[in-house]
């Protein structure tokens, strides 16, 4: 995808070191972007010494599983007493995952939540990553950033911040760790220390830098490309039926590869190929531009039937 899009832009913007990182990517004029905060929003407060309620700030579906999960299960060893979860999705399946869990923690979920920055202020510790970890720290809160593959990361300290900002608190080249140590994390973390992350990422996140960043704008030129904007009405037709996140989904790898054929874009169709017989790609979809004509038209027609 990367090769793929690469064309249909002059400057590559992002907030966050993970695209440089990227093996083999070769765009020239890479430039990151801290994702910056209205600090006004977001006002720190008190609580009670005895109230021990967490924050989850997170999607609720099936790639956010495992991480959800894991600090819970962490929650519950450290004796917190109660965490809720702020974000949309099907809460079903991952109740019923909780409940084979057999934990003491209560667990709420508040569903969609518009209005992050009011209800920050009230709970004794947030868990996200991204710019959900970023809103904690401007609330002055303990913050666990937990990855997206299921690792406990721990709590933002004075150590991490740093490496943490440049990869957009995602985690990058943090090492996961065990209910003990995310224990002792709770104990040592204080006041003044937060109040120092504080400082440091109000001088840098705030949205007053913005101005400096926004000239940059000025140098950026789209390119059109008719490939990009076909797989792009794809995505918009199919939406309802990728339900995965999109390129993990085999209906999408069908559509990028059908796209690739279609508009002989020949040396990333020879990647794909290559990861296709290598590590052995598997499609539920019929292969596009089959060659049986009438097979492929019958296709179509049960297709159609069935989207009716």
């Amino acid at each position: 995808v990367q090769n793929f899009a690469s064309t249909s832009y002059s400057l590559l913007i992002t907030v966050s070191k993970t695209i440089n990182s990227l093996k083999d990517f070769s765009h020239p004029n890479s430039i990151i972007i801290p994702n910056l905060l209205d600090f006004n929003k977001f006002k720190p407060q008190a609580l009670a010494l005895n109230d021990s309620k967490w924050l989850i700030v997170s999607r609720v579906s099936e790639e956010k599983y495992s991480s959800i999960l894991r600090f819970i299960e962490a929650a519950d060893y450290c004796g917190i007493q109660a965490v809720d979860i702020a974000g949309g999705g099907n809460t079903a399946e991952l109740s019923r995952k909780l409940s084979s869990l057999s934990l003491n923690i209560d667990v709420s979920f508040l569903g969609e939540v518009t209005d992050i920055h009011s209800v920050i202020p009230s709970y004794s510790g947030i868990a996200g990553m991204g710019r959900s970890a970023i809103e904690g720290l401007a609330c002055k809160k303990p913050v666990c950033i937990i990855s997206g593959d299921g690792r406990l990361l721990g709590l933002v300290n004075k150590s991490n911040i740093s490496s943490l900002a440049s990869f957009n608190f995602n985690g990058s080249g943090l090492n996961s760790i065990n209910n003990d140590e995310f224990k002792r994390q709770l104990i040592d973390n204080t006041l003044d220390e937060r109040e120092e992350i504080y400082t440091i990422i109000q001088k840098s996140l705030t949205v007053n830098n913005w101005n400096k960043y926004i000239k940059l704008y000025g140098d950026l030129k789209f390119i059109e490309t008719s490939a990009l904007e076909s797989l792009y009405h794809k995505i918009s037709y199919f939406a309802n039926t990728l339900r995965k996140p999109f390129f993990e989904d085999e209906l999408f790898q069908h559509l990028f590869y059908e796209t690739l054929i279609e508009y002989k874009m020949n040396d990333i169709k020879e990647l794909w190929d290559y990861y296709e017989d290598s590590i052995g790609l598997s499609f539920e979809y019929p292969m596009p531009f089959s060659t049986n004509k009438k097979k492929r038209k019958s296709v179509l027609n049960k297709k159609k039937i069935l989207f009716w």
